[in-house]
Formats: C-alpha cells, sequence, structure tokens
C-alpha cells in the first residue's frame, strides 16, 4: 500500500553496512492526511532520486517507528504522483529522455508511411476480433473493409488504394487466425508455448486467453504517477511444471513490427502490470506480448530488479515534465538522431536554447 507525502526537508548523510560507511538521502517527510512526521532513507540507486523540498511523494514500503528505506531489495518511491506519465513515454525514455520530454510537451509524432497505416488497421482488426472471440475469415475480412474505409485519409497520404490496401491486409489474416487458434482457449493446448522475456531456460509456460475483460482500456494509476491504454485486458490460464494451473488477469500488447527485441515493448507492458495491478487491487504477475508479423508471443514478467528501473525512470520523467524548465542534454548519437521523429523539434530547440 503506498501513502503520499510531502518532503520537508532533503539532506544528504550516511549508514554503515558490513563495517563500511555508504552514502544515502535521507527525506523528512509529512503524512498528507496525518500530518505525521517520519522519515525515508534512500539508499543504492534510489539516491539518485531527483526529490526536493516540497515535493509530493508516494512511499511504498514498510515503516518501522516512522522510519522507512528504501533500497534495492525493497521500497519504492513515485515522485510527482500527481503527474500521471503515460507509460510509452517512460518506455522510450531509456533510448532517448530528451525525445520523450518532447513528445509529452508537444505531441511529436511520426510521418503517416505504409506499415504506420497497415499496421493501425491490423492492430484495430486484431482488437475487434479478440472482443468477440471470432476469428474466422468471414469477419475478419469485414473488419478489415470497415476499418480501411476509416483509415481512407492515411491511405491516400500514402499513394495507396483501398483496394490495394484490401489485398494486402488480407494477407495477415492467416497471422491471426494462426495466433488464435493456438492461444484463444478455454484450456492451454500442447502447442501454446509462450516464450519468456528473460530467456529463462525453464520449461516454457503453456498459456490460453478464455475471457476478454476489456479492449483498448485506459488505465489511470495515482499510486505509481502512470497512464496509459492497454490493447486488451484478458484472463489467461497459465501451466508450468511442478506449479498447479494458474488463472490469471494480465495486460496483452499487440505489435506490428518484426523487431522481438526492442526493449521498450517489453518495459511498457510491464508498466502496465504495474497499472493493473492498481486499478484491480490484485497482483498482476505478467503481462502478454504478441507480434503479429513476426509470429511470436512472449510472457514478460513483472520482476523486481527490472521495476525499479523503470519507476527510476519514470521519476526523472516526472521531474523534467512537472518543471518545464528545458530539455535533456541530447544524445548526439548519427544514427538514433537521422531516424528520430522528434528530430525537426529537438533541432529547432536546441538551436534557440542551447545548452
Amino acid at each position: 500500500m503506498s501513502i503520499r507525502f510531502k518532503v520537508i526537508s532533503v539532506e544528504e548523510t550516511a549508514y554503515v553496512t558490513n563495517s563500511s560507511t555508504r552514502p544515502q538521502k535521507s527525506l523528512q517527510i509529512q503524512e498528507d492526511k496525518t500530518r505525521i512526521l517520519c522519515t525515508v532513507h534512500l539508499r543504492d540507486d534510489w539516491i539518485n532520486t531527483p526529490v526536493f523540498a516540497n515535493d509530493i511523494v508516494n512511499i511504498i514500503g514498510t515503516f518501522d517507528k516512522g522510519i522507512c528505506t528504501v533500497d534495492n531489495t525493497s521500497g519504492i518511491i513515485i515522485l510527482h504522483p500527481d503527474n500521471l506519465v503515460s507509460s510509452t513515454h517512460v518506455a522510450d525514455s531509456f533510448k532517448c529522455l530528451r525525445r520523450a520530454v518532447l513528445q509529452d510537451q508537444i505531441k511529436a509524432s511520426s510521418e503517416t508511411t505504409k506499415p504506420l497505416v497497415y499496421g493501425s488497421i491490423i492492430h484495430e482488426a486484431f482488437q475487434e476480433a479478440l472482443s468477440k472471440m471470432d476469428f474466422s475469415t468471414e469477419y475478419l475480412e469485414g473488419i478489415i473493409q470497415t476499418l480501411v474505409q476509416r483509415h481512407i485519409e492515411q491511405l491516400y497520404c500514402i499513394d495507396i488504394t483501398p483496394a490495394d490496401a484490401i489485398v494486402d491486409l488480407r494477407e495477415k489474416v492467416c497471422l491471426l487466425q494462426a495466433w488464435a487458434s493456438v492461444f484463444v482457449a478455454p484450456e492451454p493446448s500442447i502447442f501454446s508455448f509462450m516464450a519468456d522475456h528473460c530467456g529463462s531456460t525453464d520449461a516454457k509456460p503453456k498459456v490460453c486467453i478464455n475471457k476478454v475483460l476489456d479492449i483498448e482500456e485506459h488505465v489511470w494509476s495515482p499510486t505509481y504517477g502512470l497512464k496509459g491504454n492497454i490493447d486488451a485486458t484478458v484472463q489467461v490460464k497459465i501451466e508450468q511444471p511442478d506449479e498447479p494451473t494458474r488463472t490469471l488477469i494480465v495486460p496483452l500488447e499487440v505489435k506490428t513490427g518484426k523487431n522481438t527485441s526492442l526493449m521498450n515493448h517489453r518495459a511498457q507492458t510491464m508498466l502496465y502490470t504495474l497499472m493493473m495491478s492498481d486499478r484491480y487491487d490484485v497482483d498482476v504477475q505478467c503481462g502478454m506480448l504478441y507480434y503479429v508479423d513476426a509470429k511470436e508471443s512472449i510472457r514478460v514478467r513483472a520482476l523486481r530488479n527490472e521495476i525499479r528501473g523503470l519507476i527510476m525512470g519514470r521519476n526523472e520523467l516526472a521531474k523534467w515534465l512537472k518543471t518545464r524548465n528545458g530539455l535533456p542534454e541530447m544524445i548526439r548519437s548519427e544514427r538514433d538522431c537521422q531516424n528520430c521523429y522528434a528530430a525537426d523539434s529537438c533541432f529547432v530547440y536546441h538551436k534557440v536554447l542551447p545548452l
């Protein structure tokens, strides 16, 4: 359970562990409701949290006589929790924090391209079919025809006729049907194995989706200071060797690209597990990633070490979005900057407000 506090003071102190003295950041904080004063010690990686007096924080941890320690093994601090940060922006910030800030402030977006438009249509078609649990050829082709008309302006922007788009998109129907035949079922089958995002050497779990709870669910999490749209909230049944069969509520994220190694996709899915845990008050232990073109499904587990890094990244991004005082430094990577959709905005700001 998280508790909301106002930071009264911040002090650089030290503590002794294993006969060695190590630095820590000590916060005197006041509980929002009771006005009781407490102390929080930020240690290990958390010592770099950009927290100052008068900031609002959420503390998730154990208090003993008014003292809580947040370190690599226990506890979490959420900075500026009232600033709900997009989980997509948090995931993107690890590649370039400056781009994530620009994306939030001026809504920078990429150009309209064939993969982008086709991806959007397939994404929506999958959600429609999943919501009805109907992946028949007739139903999917009917959805595609409707969606092509809905995206007709974007298709004309890339000089593709609706008829050509329908022909191209029908080729994707078999990919969706193949996935559904394996994973959309009342019980897991001998074929419904799902890879683990950590590359675990343990036996792959067998997973099936037996119920859809929501599609494109917009979730706000004041506990973690996050917000986002979850492609699908589903009920799954998971079977693993030497473990009882479990029924869980998990987020399902759909990607239409072929690159399954992008860490921001896994980070985004992991953040969704936190948001759903807050929304439904249940322990959401994992999420699912489905890559349509790559024909791959991945289970993304919510691991403490990775969650810690994501929350730290979220806190850093929240600081920039809260203060709106300048921009993070440019990464100055020729390859990344050349292909960045926010490059024009980034360079304009750099010309006007050089560091």
